[in-house]
């Protein structure tokens, strides 16, 4: 075996070794726990009401009304911890991304509160229209001071 070989191998082991890894140490609800970390670390929200959020989400199997089917889980496990340097399919992973995040947001009181960053946000259930179909959150009522309601 020549060293370009020995350097090859070497290298393409520690690579599957830290992908293992990762794997190993981290899921899914890991993974989306971390995802709403970084998305929403300006806004005051409290580590347990995404900790609620996703047990919730775990218990209703509401991933599957999400249309996060374990092709997708695995897309956006695998996606979130390759270097964002433009791969394809990175545009996908960014929608789905931020179908995580807009769905924590609909389940919390942050529309409600006139989308009002300073407040802070509080989880309330997993937003379903069918489940809560008189809240409106992008009702122009909730936010009369932006001139979003007809004169």
């Amino acid at each position: 075996m020549n060293r370009r070989k020995f350097i090859g191998i070497s290298l393409l082991s520690i690579i599957g070794i830290t992908i293992a890894g990762i794997f190993a140490f981290n899921d899914f609800e890991t993974v989306v726990l971390k995802i709403l970390r970084q998305d929403l670390k300006d806004m005051n929200i409290q580590e347990k009401h995404f900790k609620k959020f996703i047990a919730d989400a775990q218990n209703t199997g509401s991933a599957s009304k999400l249309m996060l089917d374990k092709k997708k889980k695995a897309f956006i496990f695998l996606f979130f911890f390759l270097p964002k340097v433009g791969l394809p399919y990175e545009s996908k992973y960014q929608e789905l991304r931020q179908r995580i995040v807009s769905d924590f947001l609909l389940a919390t009181d942050f529309f409600v509160n006139g989308m009002d960053t300073k407040k802070d946000i509080n989880y309330i259930a997993l937003f379903d229209p069918y489940l809560r179909p008189c809240q409106n959150p992008f009702s122009p009522l909730n936010y009369p001071e932006r001139g979003l309601h007809h004169q």
